[in-house]
């Protein structure tokens, strides 16, 4: 029996000094806030294990802004941006790294329970909406947000943390790695002092997230019913609440819409874009309302069409691209002054978008588009060439493992 005991007791301290080791540590920032953390330390885990860390500072920041997306609008949207400050006391950047539908909701619902909520700002993202994405990603933890009734359980929820053991693999690491600049800002923005470190070699980085998005995202694509449910939920619990909505779709290099268009079909996107107004209007009716602000901000002004790196640069020198996909903050700067009519180089860039407008809009895109693919000839021939040499000879576009936009002739 003493044995037992014994046994036991060194269990159950080992448990306890696991949990204040990893309390002190905080790998992943959900006891505290940066500047208050027992230890200063920097802190990288967390890019991994986003949505509980997120989870965690919004309780403690009590954001009156939010804002919401994919990591396109992690990486480029400051929240300390001076035409936020002038508006808002504390803003905070909830965005991650494919972010679903579901998420945005539970986010949204968990900042709103705080009682500061003003305002939310949404990149609303065209893999978003994908039928075949999976509603949270693994490291949600739903006890850390509340819920729509604004119930939830974050003591019982940090307590599981605190006694994790990848918790505790994630203290570890980070002993061994202490010069990594921590993956976030203060506020939840991708810090860019450790992207300047990690994406080296930017040419590799265009085509690594040209094929990811040609493999994954928009591999299958079907517009998600349900995913459109859950945005007209979202628009609706905004207006009943009176919180301030401006929406707006990523700015990214035109190379990512040729790979949609390869693997998709331009039409789909343009579809996607018209479900977009019309749900946003719609809603807006129901309720007596005016649409909340939508901006296309894709497209080929000058700021889009940025020359690429060289294929021999090593470190990332574009001005307004991390990768084909995600934005930097310079360009993120530029969008948010347009939003709120303050930028004055650069008006041209971004469209608001209605039901009144929509159709024009597209049209230009379409002939924007035209114009960049005839100064670039050989680009789209390449980008096929290229995304297209693994998949399966096929006659027709949508047949198993063909892409849907265009066909592979034999």
């Amino acid at each position: 029996m003493r044995k037992v005991m014994l046994t036991l007791s060194v269990a159950a301290v080992s448990l306890l000094a696991m949990a204040i080791f990893n309390f002190l540590m905080d790998p992943f920032l959900v006891f505290s806030k940066q500047d208050e953390a027992y230890l200063q330390l920097q802190r990288y885990a967390i890019g991994k294990n986003e949505r509980m860390h997120k989870a965690a500072q919004i309780d403690y920041y009590e954001p009156d802004l939010l804002v919401l997306g994919w990591s396109r609008a992690r990486d480029g949207i400051n929240p300390l941006h001076p035409e936020f400050l002038k508006r808002f006391d504390s803003p905070y950047n909830a965005a991650q790294a494919v972010q679903r539908l579901q998420e945005a909701q539970a986010y949204y619902h968990h900042a709103r329970c705080a009682g500061r909520l003003k305002a939310v700002l949404w990149g609303v993202d065209f893999g978003m909406f994908a039928a075949k994405h999976d509603a949270f990603n693994r490291s949600y933890r739903p006890g850390l947000l509340r819920d729509e009734e604004c119930r939830g359980q974050p003591l019982w929820e940090k307590l599981r943390i605190s006694f994790s053991w990848h918790t505790t693999k994630a203290a570890l690491r980070q002993l061994y790695q202490l010069n990594r600049p921590n993956f976030f800002t203060d506020r939840g923005m991708t810090n860019p002092a450790y992207y300047r470190i990690t994406k080296r070699q930017p040419m590799q980085q265009f085509l690594r997230a040209e094929r990811q998005y040609f493999d994954d995202t928009y591999a299958d694509y079907e517009l998600g019913a349900e995913n459109l449910r859950v945005f007209r939920e979202v628009l609706l619990a905004a207006h009943q609440h009176g919180h301030e909505f401006v929406l707006f779709f990523s700015p990214s290099h035109p190379r990512l819409w040729e790979v949609l268009d390869i693997r998709i079909g331009w039409h789909v996107f343009e579809q996607w874009k018209r479900e977009m107004v019309r749900i946003n209007e719609e809603v807006a009716g129901e309720v007596g309302r005016s649409p909340f602000p939508l901006w296309d901000f894709t497209g080929y002004h000058p700021l889009h069409v940025e020359a690429l790196p060289e294929a021999d640069e090593r470190r990332p020198v574009m001005q307004n691209y991390w990768d084909t996909s995600h934005f930097k903050e310079r360009l993120g700067n530029i969008l948010i002054r347009r939003l709120y009519d303050t930028e004055n180089k650069y008006k041209s860039f971004g469209q608001r978008l209605t039901g009144d407008t929509i159709e024009q809009h597209l049209n230009r895109l379409r002939v924007q588009r035209a114009a960049w693919l005839r100064q670039n000839p050989e680009l789209r021939k390449d980008m096929r060439q290229a995304l297209l040499k693994d998949m399966p000879p096929c006659v027709t576009g949508g047949e198993a493992g063909c892409p849907i936009g265009e066909a592979v002739t034999p």
